[in-house]
């Protein structure tokens, strides 16, 4: 049986990193009636897409013990411009939410290999990787002095105990690991399921008990 926990409110040990990218798939434009002159991108993207979609499904197997699989989306597909022309250009974009098992040099590295193998297996095929960012994902260990650190200011300021937990994802902790993989991190501040939402919102009490929490916070670990 899980245990309930002491409070809602929790501080983030580990987050996933992300890798961003899109595909580009270039044609040769043609009147839709005659089809066979010209190159649809669209269609070589698609087969990409089905492709990506078979790799996808083995990268989520590996899990992390605090944040769980990698999550891989496509979030934006465009292509063509008139229903009279075979497409001469066609994209995706795709976000792939990582973790440390799995680095993000791998995944880059896989989704070119995939590229690479459709452009060599037929040569109206022009597909090409454009990686828009690559961020690293973040884990403190939960048995770290910080943890405990972090742990037992949250309990001086609300008296009761918080969870550790993952994030699912991502901040600009990974920037200062990126700079110092040594460093340990925690993501704490007040904040609710209304993240990226209309009328997002953080309680005014919450933010006023996290002001005294990272004062105690910064007195620990400097004592």
């Amino acid at each position: 049986m899980v245990k309930k926990p002491e409070t809602r409110m929790a501080a983030f040990c580990a987050h996933k990193g992300s890798v961003t990218y899109k595909v580009i798939s270039r044609g040769r434009a043609a009147h839709s009636s005659m089809p066979e002159m010209g190159i649809n991108a669209l269609d070589n993207l698609v087969t990409y897409f089905n492709k990506q979609k078979e790799y996808f499904t083995d990268l989520v197997k590996l899990e992390d013990d605090v944040l769980g699989s990698t999550k891989p989306s496509v979030t934006v597909m465009n292509g063509g411009n008139q229903e009279n022309t075979i497409p001469d250009y066609a994209e995706l974009t795709a976000k792939i939410r990582t973790i440390p098992e799995y680095t993000n040099d791998k995944v880059i590295a896989d989704i070119q290999n995939l590229i690479d193998k459709l452009n060599q297996a037929d040569p109206r095929m022009k597909l090409e990787l454009k990686l828009l960012s690559s961020n690293l994902p973040v884990k403190t260990e939960l048995d770290s002095d910080f943890i405990k650190l972090v742990k037992a200011s949250y309990k001086d300021v609300l008296g009761v105990n918080i969870a550790a937990v993952g994030a699912p994802g991502g901040t600009d902790a990974s920037q200062f690991v990126q700079a110092n993989p040594d460093l340990d991190v925690v993501v704490a501040g007040p904040g609710n399921e209304s993240a990226h939402q209309v009328n997002e919102f953080v309680f005014e009490d919450d933010y006023l008990k996290y002001i005294d929490i990272y004062k105690t916070m910064a007195r620990r670990f400097f004592a």
